[in-house]
C-alpha cells in the first residue's frame, strides 16, 4: 500500500491523575500524494467517518499539510525561543502580540 498524506489540528491535555483530555478535536484530512491511487485514501476517510471521527477527503493534501505548517511558524519560533508552554505565550498580551505579527 502506498503512503497516504495527512494533516489535522488537535490538542490535548495530561491532567494531575495522568489521564489525558482532549481539548480541541478538529477533522482529520487524509488524500493520496502526488500520482497515487485514490482508493485507499477515500476508503480510510470513510471506515473512519463509520467510527465516529471527523475524517476529510481531499485530494489537496500537500496544500492542507503545507498550510498547517505556516500557521504553527509563529508558536514553534516563539516555543523555542521563550522556552515558555504555548498557553504561557498565547495568553501575555506581548509574546502574542509577536505570534501574530510572524504569522
Amino acid at each position: 500500500m502506498d503512503p497516504l498524506g495527512a494533516a489535522c489540528l488537535c490538542a490535548g491535555e495530561v491532567l494531575a491523575s495522568g489521564a489525558v483530555r482532549y481539548t480541541l478535536e478538529r477533522e482529520i484530512y487524509l488524500g493520496p500524494l502526488p500520482g497515487q491511487d485514490v482508493t485507499p485514501a477515500q476508503t480510510l476517510v470513510h471506515t473512519l467517518r463509520l467510527a465516529g471521527l471527523q475524517a476529510v477527503y481531499s485530494e489537496r493534501i500537500h496544500a492542507l499539510a503545507w498550510s498547517k505548517c505556516v500557521g504553527w511558524l509563529a508558536c514553534t519560533t516563539l516555543a523555542v525561543l521563550t522556552r515558555l508552554q504555548t498557553y504561557q505565550f498565547l495568553s501575555n498580551p506581548h509574546t502574542a502580540r509577536i505570534s501574530a505579527r510572524v504569522m
